[in-house]
């Protein structure tokens, strides 16, 4: 379903809502289950149904970090040990 489908879809289970209808019942007639009209109605989605950009991992090495493995490895490597 488009961005502009589900906008449509909030639109008409609204209108339903204000002028009495349930919305579990509403939700029902649009092909829509109740808990995912729920969740399109928070405004902190962005286009496409997504949170905004995700984050790395907490345990992701630091630039430094990255560069002393690398370090490590190539030493190991040219003393003729394997890196594992």
């Amino acid at each position: 379903m488009t961005v502009l489908e589900r906008g449509h879809v909030l639109a008409l289970v609204a209108e339903a809502v204000e002028r009495g209808a349930r919305q579990n019942t509403a939700c029902e007639m649009v092909g829509v289950g109740e808990r995912t009209y729920q969740r399109w109605q928070v405004p902190t989605m962005s286009e496409g149904g997504r949170r905004g950009q995700p984050e790395g991992p907490q345990n992701t090495l630091s630039q430094d970090e990255s560069e002393n493995v690398l370090i490590m490895i190539d030493a190991a490597q040219q003393r003729g040990e394997k890196a594992e």
